[in-house]
């Protein structure tokens, strides 16, 4: 068994066509994504056409979510306070085709694979958090019935095992917060051995800075998140 994990995209398509060329060179053809495909950055329609194209199995995040019951507003209805909601979620509603939207809308909370549990936040809540060492990884690692538990939506990649339980985090796509720009995945071998690889990939993050400047929906503290500690 072998295949990639993606996760937190946030409607970077530079980043993971970059990742995504990456996957294929090292002959993997099977990945799976764990959410947020959309929020935050400039192309929500580009992303989530191209993962459809790539047949990406793909459960839905807590970003994806907040977009499946609304539709595109009309300019009297734009208020300042969706304006300035959440660094970009005018931006991306308004952008999103009545298809896309209901594709996210059709995703799946979860996915399972024999002993393998695919979701965005934790099994409870796609907005929960699990970071390194948390007391939710160790109430997880009692209560689950799976071996690996691959999840997304802190951002930052992460390995460990608790209690015989593995908790793989792939790290982020579209928006790391690993110390750097580069997009994160992880490609998980499973043989006679096990094999847990964590793959950083260079994009060309100038375009997309440059697009995030000139548009007025999108918060410029983005360009500072995408940069992490690079400078360009």
């Amino acid at each position: 068994m072998r295949f990639a994990v993606i996760s937190d995209v946030h409607s970077n398509l530079r980043a993971l066509k970059s990742v995504f060329d990456d996957i294929e060179k090292r002959g993997i053809q099977t990945v799976y994504c764990t959410g947020d495909l959309v929020g935050y950055l400039t192309d929500p329609n580009g992303v989530i056409n191209f993962l459809r194209e790539k047949q990406c199995q793909i459960i839905r995040g807590n970003h994806d979510e907040k977009y499946i019951d609304l539709s595109r507003y009309q300019e009297e209805e734009i208020s300042e306070i969706l304006l300035n909601k959440g660094g970009s979620f005018l931006y991306t509603n308004q952008q999103l085709t009545d298809d896309n939207r209901q594709f996210l809308k059709e995703l799946p909370e979860r996915i399972i694979v024999d002993d393998i549990l695919f979701i965005h936040g934790s099994p409870y809540s796609s907005s929960e958090y699990m970071y390194a060492g948390d007391e939710i990884i160790k109430k997880v690692s009692v209560e689950t019935e799976y071996k690996y538990i691959f999840y997304g939506h802190t951002h930052i990649p992460n390995y460990e095992i608790v209690k015989g339980v593995s908790f793989i985090n792939p790290g982020s796509v579209g928006k790391p917060k690993h110390g750097n720009s580069k997009a994160s995945y992880v490609e998980f071998v499973k043989t006679d051995a096990l094999e847990v690889l964590f793959h950083q990939v260079n994009y060309d993050l100038l375009p997309l800075l440059d697009e995030i400047d000139k548009e007025a929906l999108i918060s410029n503290k983005l360009m500072d998140d995408l940069r992490q500690n690079d400078i360009f």
